[in-house]
């Protein structure tokens, strides 16, 4: 029987955090899926293509956060307990509540650190409790993870001196540079 790998993006429905997740389940399907289970927790199949991957929608993920909180928290466990996956993947920021033995989330969302004023309360008032609470969701089962990936050195020392963490890694996003002609 094949080991499974759970790879959680519920909330990625466009630009650079589609690209991720698109990215990341292409290295899956190309150099894992052959030896291991992959299952993909998605907002839409519609989004993606991929043969040997597994694919679970929840398209009411983006509707409010209480739903988003909902699945991380509560129905993410029993889930779990259902798919006993070997490796569970979260690339959205937030450490689920799951039953696994490796457990990893990426943490790439720096808005959380943005130093709001009290002027963004009244300009933008999502973006501003946002900033606030985030931080706090960041926190939840973070010591859960058997790593706890980052995209800047400054995130991984901050992640460290906050919760006291020996198991940050940096992971620069992969750049390909095109080369273009001068005129």
């Amino acid at each position: 029987m094949k080991k499974t790998i759970v790879v959680s993006a519920i909330n990625f429905t466009s630009g650079g955090p589609l690209s991720i997740l698109k990215e990341s389940l292409a290295e899956l399907s190309q150099n894992f899926a052959a030896n291991y289970r992959v299952i993909a927790l998605v907002n839409s199949k519609e989004l993606l293509s991929f043969d040997n991957i597994e694919l679970i929608a929840f398209p009411y993920s983006k509707k409010s956060w209480l739903i988003r909180m909902y699945y991380e928290y509560i129905y993410f466990y029993f889930l779990s307990l259902k798919l006993k996956p070997d490796f569970w993947i979260s690339l959205h920021d937030m450490s689920p509540n799951v039953r696994c033995k490796n457990r990893y989330v990426y943490c790439h969302n720096p808005s959380p650190f943005y130093e709001s004023k009290k002027t963004d309360w009244y300009k933008n008032t999502k973006t501003y409790l946002f900033s606030k609470f985030y931080k706090y969701l960041y926190g939840i089962n973070i010591w859960k993870n058997t790593y706890v990936i980052v995209q800047q050195s400054w995130l991984r020392e901050y992640f460290v001196n906050t919760w006291k963490l020996n198991n940050v890694v940096v992971a620069y996003p992969h750049i390909i540079e095109k080369n273009i002609k001068k005129k």
